[in-house]
């Protein structure tokens, strides 16, 4: 972090920022601290994200912007994806995913994406880790969401949602 102090009157005598906190994911502050030549101090907070360096969404299923996969109402869809840290490591240690699903309008263009196969009769098995950083956790749709169209949101914790959408029948 660097403070991007400056003082026009007497001048800038020192400035310096906490070291950021990266152990963790989620919103973070840190504080930073300047000192003009005239002795005066002032502090200031800056917020900041750390996250997860996410690997997008594994076949068969696409997040990509705009791609709409198709599955079978009631199937379990398999969503899988791979997680690395700011060094490109895998990480070993996620214990939480949470799955939010909300209804969209379904677009007037077919579908872009090749069926979703089923992936058995699961119900929300949890979290699945799969070792090098990727893992899985199973979707169980609805055999009500026939003709409709869904947007799963997967949340790690950091604070953000990955996205990919459906259209069920």
């Amino acid at each position: 972090a660097a403070p991007n102090a400056s003082d026009a009157t007497s001048g800038l005598a020192s400035s310096s920022c906490a070291a950021p906190a990266t152990a963790s994911v989620g919103s973070k502050t840190v504080a930073c601290t300047a000192t003009d030549v005239a002795g005066n101090t002032a502090t200031a907070s800056a917020g900041y994200q750390v996250q997860y360096a996410f690997g997008g969404y594994q076949a068969p299923v696409s997040g990509a912007p705009g791609a709409l996969n198709t599955a079978r109402a009631g199937q379990t869809v398999p969503l899988k994806w791979r997680l690395t840290d700011a060094a490109g490591n895998p990480v070993l240690n996620l214990t939480t995913a949470a799955l939010t699903v909300v209804q969209i309008a379904c677009p007037q263009q077919p579908p872009v994406t090749q069926p979703v196969p089923d992936a058995g009769t699961v119900n929300n098995a949890g979290l699945q880790n799969l070792g090098d950083g990727v893992y899985q956790l199973n979707w169980r749709t609805e055999r009500a969401w026939d003709g409709t169209c869904r947007r799963v949101q997967l949340a790690l914790g950091e604070g953000i949602t990955r996205t990919a959408d459906f259209q069920f029948r």
